[in-house]
This record gives structure tokens, sequence and C-alpha cells, in this order.
């Protein structure tokens, strides 16, 4: 089975969670149940990965479209502007990102600061995947478009944002590092 504690295996389902890595959260939890058939915790986890997917463990080869979008020169706004400015900076361009993309049925694959990462086609396909992320990726310019303008006019803060599009075939599947696919 596994040589982690049922606790160890739970901290790494969190990390998974934190990354949106639904495949690995159903697999980590299902590994803790199979330990700690009772545990609440796990259980919880597993049927939310379930419900984003995350039970599709075969491996496969789909389409799929990437969407990225950043903030222009974030690095010198950093340094320009006080922490908090620049973390407000942040929320507002996350905050008008997420919507957006869960809207055309995107799924976020990575959020790293000034940066997303959302994925269509995974872990639900539709024939105009590609259209809903270049949909996605023009109406999150439209809606940071009000957000620049109050950033502008309150904080003296130019915000830019770029998006970039690739759509081509990927592969998907279960890996099991902790232990066998589940069932």
């Amino acid at each position: 089975m596994t040589d982690f504690t049922p606790e160890e295996l739970l901290a790494m389902t969190e990390r998974a969670l934190e990354r949106l890595d639904w495949g690995q959260v159903f697999a980590l939890a299902s590994d803790v149940l199979a330990l700690q058939p009772d545990n609440t915790e796990a259980a919880t986890l597993r049927a939310l990965a379930d419900r984003h997917g995350g039970q599709s463990w075969l491996p496969s080869r789909r389409q799929a479209t990437a969407l990225f979008v950043d903030l222009v020169e974030s690095t010198p706004l950093a340094e320009r502007h006080d922490v908090e400015v620049y973390g407000s900076v942040l929320r507002a361009f996350l905050l008008a990102c997420r919507p957006v993309v869960e809207s055309y049925e995107g799924h976020f694959v990575d959020v790293q600061g000034d940066a997303i990462v959302a994925c269509f086609g995974y872990p639900f396909g539709h024939e105009d995947d590609a259209s809903r992320a270049v949909s996605a990726g023009l109406d999150i310019l439209a809606a940071l478009r009000p957000i620049a303008a109050r950033l502008q006019a309150e904080l003296g803060v130019e915000l830019h944002a770029r998006v970039g599009i690739d759509d081509s075939a990927a592969s998907f599947g279960y890996t099991a590092p902790h232990g066998p696919a589940p069932p």
C-alpha cells in the first residue's frame, strides 16, 4: 500500500488541493481511506475531487487549450509600490480572472502571483474549448479595464495584462507514487 501515515497523506492531499490537482487529491484521499475507512476529512476531499473530475485516472490524450494571463511589468510595479498596494493589485487581478474563467467552464491549473494558467478541455471537454479560451482571455482584458482605470485614479498604478493561448493535444492520466490506482 504505502509507507506514509494517514496524517502525512492528508498533508500531501492538502498540498495537491492548493494546486487544484484533482487527480492527485482523489488518489491520495483514496490512500487515506484505505488505511482509515472512517476518515471523514479524506472522504470529503475525495468527494470534492470526484466532483472536479479527479476520478478520471485512466490515461488519455485529448485536445486541450491553455490560457495564460499575466500582468505586464509587475516586478517594477512591486519595486515602486508598497507591499499592500501591490497585494491589492494582485487581488484585483485574480478577482477579475477567476469568474471569467469559470463562466467559460475553464479549470485553473496554476496561480503564481501575477499570472494564471487555466485549461479548457480538462477535466471536462467541449467542442469549442479553444473558442472558450479565446473568449475568456478577451473578457479578462475587458474586466481589467475598469480596474486599471480605478487603480490609476486612486493609486497612480498602471495596470496592463497580456494573454497567451496554446491549443494542442495533451496527455492526462493517473500517477500513482503513493499506492495503487483506485478501483
